[in-house]
């Protein structure tokens, strides 16, 4: 036996566990997004799995594809429709995290890097609504040749699962890829007292803005939606991508715990301009908090990048020029000097100064 073949059994029962545990995963939530179908059995605007699909695959590799498809097949064919409409909706399903999946890894070199802000754009404008716009396309296709959608009812269910889907991979992708990136900051006790008075402050802001206090008259008729954003940015602020899709994702359960209790400002007595408020808005949180997020960490290591520039071609000025530099800290009291002027001097580079 030659050593390939003793390392081929570990890697395929890798992707074997790999797979079985991201089909259950999809699966799961794909159960819990049907569970809030609006048109039909099986068009939600409440679509986690697209964004468990599109960071899997991201982050995996689209070898895994026949997890989504399988796990998309089997929620559907749970539901009243045929087993040719269940199919044609997993195929969507399917081709949506591909396509999504292939873009965010085209544009990264290693890992997928949400305080880039190139990878953020492509998520934002290329792979979450093209994946979401073939998805949507396919499966409302598969319902109205199975019979089991309206010829009338088409164009909004396009929208709506166009919408849903999107969500996901605004909402959920990108809150599994930040919080998978190898980089992890460290939270001191300010950071971490910081990090509750976020969440504190963000839930407050939720209940104020989706829904608890809504019945008092005295604030019944206010708009408060506006409350919730600047915790999206001081979290895309302070903690970079990780802290925005947190936050994102919380306010996220929070709208739709409101709304399906038919709470909140986004209940309309009209149940497509309900569905539809709801979608634009956190579609705005979402997107509002990555791009921020991205963009604040991109100047900082501009600038970073830029002052290292300017520190190695000041040494090396110095070093062509034979001079040397020395600092004196006021509040320390301590005097540094720097190897050149050690030399200058007639001492060994690192020998201590008085």
């Amino acid at each position: 036996m030659n050593s390939s073949s003793r390392v081929a059994p570990p890697s395929n029962l890798s992707y074997l566990v790999k797979a079985v545990g991201l089909c259950g995963l999809y699966l799961g939530a794909a159960l819990l997004g049907l569970h809030f179908a609006s048109v039909g059995a099986s068009v939600s605007l409440v679509w986690p799995p697209t964004g468990i699909a599109i960071a899997a695959l991201t982050l995996w590799g689209l070898r895994y594809w026949p997890s989504i498809a399988l796990g998309a097949f089997i929620a559907n064919a749970l539901t009243p429709i045929p087993i040719a409409a269940a199919a044609g909706i997993a195929v969507g399903n399917t081709v949506e995290a591909l396509v999504a999946a292939y873009w965010l890894r085209r544009s990264t070199r290693s890992r997928p890097d949400l305080d880039d802000i190139r990878q953020v754009r492509t998520l934002v404008a290329v792979a979450a609504p093209g994946g979401a716009i073939c998805s949507a396309l396919i499966g409302t296709i598969s319902l109205w040749l199975s019979g089991s959608l309206d010829s009338g009812a088409v164009p909004l269910a396009i929208a709506i699962w166009w919408i849903g889907d999107l969500l996901g991979g605004l909402i959920v992708a990108p809150l599994f890829l930040a919080w998978s990136a190898s980089r992890n900051p460290v939270i001191d006790g300010r950071g971490l007292v910081e990090l509750l008075l976020l969440f504190l402050g963000t839930a407050l802001a939720a209940e104020f803005g989706l829904g608890l206090f809504r019945g008092e008259s005295f604030i019944g008729d206010v708009n408060y939606l506006y409350l919730l954003f600047p915790f999206v940015v001081w979290a895309g602020l302070r903690l970079g991508a990780r802290g925005a899709t947190l936050v994102t994702f919380f306010i996220a359960v929070v709208a739709v715990g409101r709304t399906v209790g038919g709470a909140g400002p986004f209940v309309n007595a009209s149940s497509t301009r309900t569905l539809f408020a709801f979608g634009c808005y956190l579609i705005a949180v979402a997107v509002t908090g990555l791009v921020l997020a991205a963009a604040v960490q991109w100047e900082r290591r501009q600038a970073t990048s830029a002052l290292g520039k300017s520190e190695e071609l000041r040494r090396q000025a110095l070093d062509a020029a034979r001079m040397g530099t020395w600092h004196w800290s006021v509040e320390g009291n301590t005097l540094t000097w720097d190897d050149n002027l050690r030399r200058l001097y007639g001492l060994e580079p690192g020998t201590p100064i008085s």
